[in-house]
């Protein structure tokens, strides 16, 4: 029997993923086929007619079956990019988004505003609650090479891997890993707080993707009613575990900015700023909230 030939697998599994209800079916084929013979997509499109041998066919064919079965992508593959990174991924912990890129530049941002003091984050401690795969930690980490980290999560499977992605790129050494819930495991006031809490209604999960509501964990997504039970709890603990002069930042979802504002305008001291950051789209992304010194 002649070896299968990448041009037909292709073929056949972009139709069994469009049939499946899979978006972008053809790119996911082409991504699901490169990661089993373990070549970058682009030679696929170079090469469209490559054997691909017995064994690389059997781990396609055992991919493309976890796909049509709704797993996520990334968690196939094991790795997915963020911001410009790439992080090891499993079904412990929520997968990177994009847009979640924001908050890591909102950090960047709000240290290079602190003043040549803690240029790089020299001398500063910055805490990401609910760190998961420890993506917006490590990212924040390799560009702020003076800063210390504390990364914390509910999940002490999640802690695991943000652990090893933090060891992958090199800055496990200035990152403490803490189980807890939200603010829980914090020994004292830091300087930054970055938080990505769940924040999808409990009443909207059952309608979600299949991909996220099936596979993706249900703590990492379950916002409580209305989506705002945990994001709000998160402000309303940050003013005890803040330094004077510190700041806040916490990705919000699709129309909650109004609510999240005035929660903080209630809880922190006069003198405190508190305005929002907007995305590509320009929909409010990111709450900021910065103490008076």
């Amino acid at each position: 029997m002649s070896p299968a030939s990448a041009r037909g697998l292709l073929t056949e599994a972009r139709a069994e993923l469009q049939a499946a209800g899979v978006d972008s079916a053809a790119l996911e084929a082409r991504l699901l086929l490169a990661y089993a013979i373990d070549v970058v997509p682009e030679s696929l499109l170079a090469e469209p007619d490559q054997e691909v041998s017995a064994d690389a066919e059997l781990r396609f064919r055992e991919a493309l079956g976890r796909r049509l079965n709704r797993e996520p992508l990334f968690y196939i593959t094991g790795e997915r990019e963020f911001y410009g990174l790439p992080f090891y991924v499993d079904a412990r912990a929520l997968i990177p988004r994009p847009e979640t890129e924001l908050l890591v530049e909102e950090a960047i941002a709000a240290v290079e505003d602190m003043g040549d003091a803690h240029a790089d984050g020299a001398g500063l401690l910055i805490a990401d609650i609910g760190t998961g795969s420890g993506c917006i930690a490590v990212a924040t980490a390799t560009v702020l090479t003076k800063a210390r980290f504390i990364a914390t999560d509910i999940s002490a499977e999640a802690v695991e891997v943000a652990g090893a992605n933090a060891e992958r790129h090199g800055v496990a050494d200035r990152i403490t890993f803490g189980v807890g819930d939200l603010l829980e495991p914090l020994l004292g006031p830091v300087d930054i707080i970055i938080g990505n809490p769940p924040y999808i209604p409990a009443e909207n999960l059952p309608t979600l993707q299949a991909e996220i509501r099936d596979h993706e964990p249900r703590v990492a997504v379950d916002g409580g009613e209305g989506g705002m039970t945990i994001a709000e709890r998160l402000v309303r603990g940050a003013p005890d575990y803040l330094r004077p002069g510190g700041r806040l930042l916490m990705e919000i979802g699709y129309g909650q900015a109004p609510l999240m504002v005035d929660v903080a305008k209630e809880v922190f001291p006069a003198g405190t700023v508190v305005d929002m950051a907007l995305d590509l789209a320009g929909i409010p992304r990111v709450v900021r909230v910065q103490l008076p010194e």
